[in-house]
């Protein structure tokens, strides 16, 4: 098993059994390539995914993970003699953002890679469309690999079912911040009416000081 240099990966890429597209010449290092953000991506806290435009930049919060798209699409040698690696750059661990590596089958041909990173640090954390995010690093089989690696293209499978997985989350929030607050509010009148009578003013003052409460919890549940 050889890791292939700069020289390797352009005669690959010349000779098209390698695809890395679109292909920037600043991004390719002495043993690898810098993949770069996409236009693509979504917090695993948010409900629904996120475009990016040139120029726009994602804010990454404190202790929030990102599920980033590639902005190059990679196609692996059609032999499966060559596998990689996608690591984490330096200068993003430095600002406190962690990236597991993650393998690449030598099979792959779903175009643009998903890069979960998260960021550790206490402050908020840009990254702008195009911005060098992680280093894929290339290097040859002993053997060809005959098992399939069988991922879906994007790996939608995960960015979708997190999706999916947040959207049920919300809505069950917005459910409950609407049925809590409402079933208070009807608790406090109904034992108002039934122990203090309809009419009486302590019946009153029970209902206002329900629906104070019904309000507090509403904004508090919101939060």
């Amino acid at each position: 098993m050889s890791i292939l240099t700069d020289v390797d990966i352009r005669d690959l890429l010349d000779k098209k059994r390698l695809l890395i597209e679109p292909f920037c010449e600043n991004c390719l290092t002495p043993i690898g390539y810098d993949l770069r953000v996409g236009r693509t991506y979504k917090s695993a806290s948010a409900t629904k995914g996120e475009n990016l435009n040139d120029h726009e930049k994602i804010c990454i919060a404190p202790r929030e993970t990102v599920l980033i798209h590639t902005f190059e699409k990679v196609i692996m040698p059609k032999d499966k003699t060559i596998s990689a690696l996608v690591l984490s750059k330096v200068s993003l661990v430095s600002k406190g953002i962690a990236h597991i590596a993650t393998t690449v089958d030598a099979d792959w041909d779903q175009e643009e890679f998903l890069v979960a990173i998260t960021n550790n640090s206490n402050k908020n954390i840009f990254l702008k469309s195009k911005d060098q995010l992680c280093t894929i690093v290339f290097f040859t089989n002993l053997s060809p690999s005959s098992k399939p690696s069988d991922k879906e293209p994007r790996r939608n499978d995960i960015y979708l079912k997190k999706f999916h997985k947040q959207e049920s989350i919300q809505k069950r929030k917005k459910l409950l911040i609407r049925l809590i607050p409402t079933a208070i509010l009807v608790s406090f009148v109904l034992f108002a009416v039934l122990y203090f009578g309809p009419d009486k003013t302590e019946t009153v003052t029970t209902i206002t000081a329900g629906a104070a409460l019904s309000n507090m919890l509403y904004y508090f549940l919101k939060i």
